[in-house]
């Protein structure tokens, strides 16, 4: 008999949940109940970061104001009661511009480090090709693999904030571009002549530039 097929739990990055830490237990549980019926719900990835997210911020206040948790979020109905005012509320919008906003820095620090971390990778490539090396063949092939955990670990980042975006095709398509052009230009152009970190350096400005436009924007609608 074939055996029947586990489904696949859903997963959603959740903004700011190691903030559900800092909460009591009490607190804590309504708080993950909640998130287990959003992800059981056919809302989109971003409405339950949103939601989580303003869910927490008034679990935080209510358990400072020693609110009781079910007075802050109602559990009834499988929390249908608050579900359908919240979208509605003063706090959601505010939850959704502190989230812009957060988007935007994670974007720019992320940003700043793939300029390093990939400048340190394609600086070992050329290194391992031309069979010369800064210190030696292990130190530099430390600090490259280094550069590479890094590197994915904040275009991780970069892309959660980058999917949430209309134009992440421009943003996909400038990324792809520059890591091809910098990889031709470490290769085949003199070491004394390398302009692959330059290149680094204005992409990032025009795509940080980009991105803050755009959270401007929206920002501005999120206010109306």
């Amino acid at each position: 008999m074939a055996r029947a097929k586990k489904k696949k739990e859903r997963r959603v990055h959740i903004d700011n949940l190691h903030l559900a830490k800092k909460l009591d237990p009490e607190y804590a549980k309504l708080f993950f109940d909640l998130e287990d019926t959003l992800l059981h719900s056919g809302m989109s990835d971003e409405e339950i970061d949103l939601i989580a997210n303003t869910a927490l911020d008034q679990l935080s206040e209510g358990m400072a104001k020693k609110k009781k948790p079910s007075l802050i979020i109602s559990p009834e109905r499988d929390f249908r009661n608050w579900l359908s005012k919240v979208k509605h509320a003063p706090a959601y919008r505010q939850t959704q511009r502190k989230l812009l906003q957060q988007d935007y820095e994670k974007f720019t620090i992320s940003g700043i480090w793939l300029v390093f971390c990939v400048s340190i990778i394609l600086l070992f490539l050329k290194n391992l090709i031309m069979e010369s090396f800064l210190i030696n063949f292990s130190v530099d092939l430390i600090a490259g693999a280094l550069g590479l955990v890094f590197a994915v670990r904040n275009y991780q980042i970069r892309w959660r904030v980058i999917r949430k975006n209309k134009e992440k095709r421009f943003y996909l398509s400038c990324d792809l571009a520059v890591l091809v052009l910098c990889i031709i230009t470490k290769v085949t152009v003199p070491g004394n002549f390398d302009i692959s970190y330059l290149l680094l350096v204005v992409a990032y400005f025009i795509t940080n530039r980009r991105m803050k436009r755009y959270t401007q924007q929206q920002m501005e609608l999120k206010k109306s």
